[in-house]
Formats: C-alpha cells, sequence, structure tokens
C-alpha cells in the first residue's frame, strides 16, 4: 500500500494548490483554518512531485504571511506506526468493524436546504442566517448541482454569499465510512450527502464534534494506549519499566493503582500511567524507535503529545477540529492505509 500512497502525493499536492487558490481570496475565515492545515500537511508530503511541492509551499506561505499566520518549523513530521501492534489488533475483521465501518455519513449528515440557482445571494444569505446554518444547495429543474455558502472577511460586519457548482470530489453516498468524509473535508469546507443518487445532506467538520465521532476518536486512541502498554509488558515483564519511569510520574501511577484497589478495582501498574509515561518508557528501548520508525525521541514526543491532545480534549468535551484537525487526518489516514493491506 505504501507505494500507491506516494504515487497519490502529486494529485494530493495539485488539490492544495487549487483549493488554496480558491478559497483564500473569497473566505479569509475559512482561508485561516485551511492554510494552518495545509502548511502542516505540506509536512508529510515532501516525497511527492517536487515542483508541485515547492509551488504548494510558495502558495501556502504567501497567504500565511499576508495574514500573519505561524510558519510550523523545519522538522520532519512523524506519524504514528501501527503496524506492529500485538496480535495485530489493527489489521482483524473486529478492527475493519470497529474503526472503518461503523461510523457512516447518514451518522452525521443534516439536511441541506436548497433555492433555485438565480435566487439573489441576499436572499439566500438572509435565509441561511435566519435558521443559523452557512450552506445550502442550489438547484436547477429541481436537482442540487451546486451551493451557497457565506464567507466572513474581518473587514466587513456581515458575510458574502458565494455561489459554486458541486465537485464529484466532494460528493459520498449516504452510506460511505466515516474515513471517507474526512477525506473530503481535508480539501473542502463542505461534503455533501446523496442518496438514490440525489444530493439531499451536508456535513461541516464541525459536525465531526459530534458524539459518535469523538467516541469513535476515543476508542482508537485507546486501543493505541492498549498498544503501548503490551508493549511495555512484553519487553519489561515483572514491572522492570518501573526503573525507566519519571520518578514523580511513577508516584502518581502508584497513588492511582492504590486508590482504584480500594474502590475494589483490579488492576496493573501501567495501565494507571498516563499516555505520555508510557510512552517515555516504551521509547527508551532503541529497538522499539527502529521499529515504529522514528529518527529521534524528539519526533516520538511530538506524535504522542498530539494523541494526547487530542485524547484530553476528547474527555473534556473541548474544541477537537480548530486544535486537533491534522492530527485527525493523520489518524484517519493511518487506518485508511491499514485496513487496506
Amino acid at each position: 500500500m505504501n507505494w500507491l500512497h506516494q504515487k497519490l502525493k502529486p494529485f494530493k499536492l495539485a488539490d492544495l494548490i487549487d483549493n488554496c487558490q480558491d478559497i483564500c481570496p473569497h473566505d479569509e475565515k475559512f482561508g485561516r483554518l485551511y492554510v494552518s492545515e495545509m502548511m502542516q500537511l505540506l509536512e508529510v508530503l515532501t516525497k511527492g512531485d517536487a515542483l508541485l511541492y515547492r509551488r504548494a509551499k510558495k502558495v501556502a506561505t504567501k497567504w500565511a504571511e499576508k495574514w500573519q499566520i505561524s510558519l510550523p518549523k523545519e522538522e520532519p513530521q512523524a506519524e504514528f506506526n501501527f503496524q506492529n501492534t500485538p496480535a495485530a489488533i489493527f489489521a482483524t475483521a473486529k478492527f475493519q468493524q470497529l474503526f472503518k465501518d461503523m461510523v457512516t455519513a447518514k451518522d452525521i449528515a443534516e439536511a441541506l436546504p436548497s433555492f433555485d440557482w438565480n435566487t439573489p445571494e441576499k436572499v439566500i444569505a438572509g435565509a441561511l442566517k435566519d435558521h443559523d446554518t452557512n450552506v445550502a444547495g442550489l438547484r436547477n429543474d429541481g436537482f442540487v448541482f451546486g451551493y451557497a455558502y457565506l464567507a466572513y472577511m474581518e473587514d466587513k460586519p456581515d458575510p458574502d454569499c458565494h455561489k459554486r457548482r458541486l465537485l464529484d470530489n466532494q460528493l459520498v453516498d449516504i452510506n460511505a465510512p466515516l474515513l471517507k468524509v474526512i477525506s473530503v473535508l481535508t480539501n473542502h469546507q463542505f461534503c455533501f450527502v446523496t442518496c438514490l443518487g440525489q444530493v439531499n445532506g451536508v456535513i461541516t467538520r464541525n459536525f465531526l464534534q459530534k458524539p459518535i465521532v469523538r467516541m469513535w476518536l476515543f476508542g482508537l486512541i485507546t486501543l493505541v494506549e492498549m498498544f503501548l502498554a503490551d508493549k511495555i509488558k512484553q519487553n519489561w515483564p515483572n514491572n522492570e519499566w518501573t526503573k525507566l519511569a519519571n520518578p514523580a510520574r511513577l508516584a502518581k501511577a502508584q497513588e492511582l493503582k492504590q486508590e482504584r484497589e480500594r474502590r475494589g478495582q483490579t488492576c496493573s501498574l501501567i495501565d494507571c500511567l498516563q499516555l505520555s509515561d508510557k510512552a517515555h518508557v516504551l521509547f527508551e528501548q532503541p529497538s522499539v524507535m527502529r521499529e515504529q520508525a522514528y529518527g529521534s525521541k524528539r519526533e516520538m514526543r511530538r506524535v504522542v503529545a498530539e494523541f494526547e491532545s487530542l485524547r484530553n480534549n476528547l474527555a473534556h468535551s473541548q474544541d477537537i477540529i480548530t486544535h486537533d484537525w491534522p492530527q485527525i487526518i493523520r489518524i484517519a489516514n493511518r487506518i485508511s492505509e491499514i485496513a487496506h493491506q
């Protein structure tokens, strides 16, 4: 599957360039978000077409500098490697069911209001604002073939209304898995849902805040923690790993274990460590670092910090789109790759 991933990178770069050039001049609010994410995605697309990569970097940098968006440091972006999990839990049929097909477009989509294509933009904008939404379908001869959306600019008190034709790569079937929806929302502000050949639903990134998606992500991160704990047990049986743990963090884990046992809960000490503490212990083993394809502990710490940020925001009902969207993309891409291996 890796060869296919490499072959698709030029198309991904071309998509990023076209979308950036289309979005940024017309929608500053979404443009700022898109440019920030584009810069982060470029960190993992360095092995694609060199000319397209330089062009994409130039386009993104232009808008980032205009809007004074902080540019990422020139460091390689590592991805968490799931391939060597015990019992290959991420490649089993059970994994496929839970994390590839369990959540579909119909679980999070909402009905798409629609107007005739010739309806004035001011009328559409007023209706969308009155109904607290920012997108509607546009009909021609009764069929939705375009959409109108509200675009917010910092120097204007009211949003502009723009009309666009639907693109094929913005459409998903109502039964499409969540992974497909995330793929569309990586490149577009809106994902449109079809049923019986008709466009009648819409999904925005904010819809991924819904409980079922948050449960899906939290379940995946729980499996990552299980993987870390199992790897530690394999490499350091009989709690020998405690010599590598941070003393203060180990003490907190021991306190938590005692409290759980006081409540009648059976647990091991390793299960009481935080995700970042498990990673700290695990990657003290050089062979594990090589196995997981990390060039340095710094790379590993960054990836684990992203996982922990997403996990904490999920656990405390915080916004996961503003802060964790790039990490969600990377998780979804990795699951998709593994599911097709």
